[in-house]
């Protein structure tokens, strides 16, 4: 998150700071504080929430979201974007400066953009089940 834009302040004034933790296996707790770092921790902060502060900075900086709408297709110009959509009244263009994929670990907007990304979980769990000896 970007220190010098200011977007990381709701988020901040929201969550939760947590300056270390025990993760995984790991035998030892993690130190975040430090970290060379202006935000030296995980910041709790439940996603919802989060979308929701994404969501609301988005519209007041003039973005349009749209939901309900599939990405089915893109090609990218020198300063465009044109984006090829199924909307519940059905197929439509839109052309902009800028998108942003919010579609998910298999994204259209990904796979068809020159931009590749690497792809990797972020999240993952482990469910160990052991026996306590008797």
């Amino acid at each position: 998150m970007s220190s010098s834009s200011g977007v990381h302040h709701p988020f901040i004034s929201e969550g939760m700071p947590l300056p270390g933790g025990q993760f995984g296996l790991l035998d030892s707790r993690l130190d975040f504080r430090r970290l060379p770092s202006p935000f030296p921790y995980t910041l709790a902060l439940p996603q919802e929430r989060a979308e929701a502060l994404l969501e609301q900075q988005a519209l007041e900086l003039g973005a349009t979201i749209l939901r309900g709408h599939e990405v089915t297709g893109l090609s990218e110009g020198p300063d465009r974007v044109r984006v090829y959509l199924r909307t519940p009244d059905g197929p439509s263009r839109i052309e902009a400066a800028y998108l942003v994929g919010c579609d998910g670990a298999h994204s259209t907007v990904r796979n068809n953009s020159r931009h590749q990304l690497p792809r990797h979980s972020v999240h993952r769990a482990r469910l160990a089940r052991r026996r306590r000896p008797r």
